[in-house]
């Protein structure tokens, strides 16, 4: 029984361990921007037709639910766009926006995706097993001895994702806002596009960049990273 309590508290913390991640490592923004915009045309740059679309989709239904207008730039901006050269892809890209009567643009690119080998050290835990009969002791530990539980070294390898996010103003062409974000260990890609665009519009929304129409009044967060 010892044994087997052991056990499942290791697997509960290789578990956790392994839970995929999502942070942003990096935020600037243009303070002199005016910020809250209402409608955003939303591009990611890939080849890949699949990947693109979901992530255009699921960045548009963050900026949607928060009250904004969304505009997913596959709908009609056919193509590969990593593949093209970039004034070409800035010309299409300008004429998009301006057709769609967009007053901003924000842009999603893939910046590395790489698997690092890394040693995680020996661990040494001091585990608390039940000893009999408890109800002898009183108090939180009365009644329990401790087993050393070690964890040898091992090398593990991680693979980060990174991602660069850009909003630009329209109006101007600039950009007003920009983050970086890192995946450690993406579970699958659904989960991880989901993961990307629910931190990353949250923190558009909270820097003030995006129009909140149930509360205009919102102070815009000052920090940088």
């Amino acid at each position: 029984m010892k044994r087997k309590q052991i056990l499942f508290a290791l697997m509960v913390l290789l578990l956790a361990g392994c839970a995929t991640n999502t942070e942003l490592m990096s935020v600037s923004m243009d303070k002199a921007s005016k910020g809250s915009f209402k409608k955003v045309f939303v591009i990611a740059i890939s080849d890949d037709d699949a990947v693109r679309t979901m992530v255009e989709q699921s960045i548009a239904t963050e900026i949607t639910s928060g009250g904004a207008q969304a505009i997913v730039s596959s709908t009609v901006m056919p193509g590969a766009l990593a593949s093209m050269k970039k004034e070409d892809l800035r010309a299409k890209a300008e004429a998009a926006v301006k057709k769609a009567g967009a007053d901003s643009a924000f842009v999603a690119v893939l910046l590395k995706d790489e698997v690092r080998e890394q040693y995680v050290s020996p661990r040494i835990q001091e585990m608390p097993v039940p000893t009999t009969p408890v109800y002898m002791g009183f108090g939180s530990y009365v009644g329990y001895q401790h087993e050393t539980v070690v964890t040898p070294g091992y090398f593990d390898k991680q693979r980060q994702v990174f991602v660069q996010a850009s909003l630009f103003d329209a109006s101007t062409g600039t950009p007003v806002w920009r983050a970086q974000s890192k995946t450690i260990d993406p579970t699958d890609l659904n989960t991880s596009v989901k993961g990307f665009s629910s931190i990353v519009v949250e923190r558009l929304q909270r820097d003030g960049m995006l129009a909140a129409p149930k509360d205009n009044n919102a102070p815009r967060s000052s920090s940088r990273y």
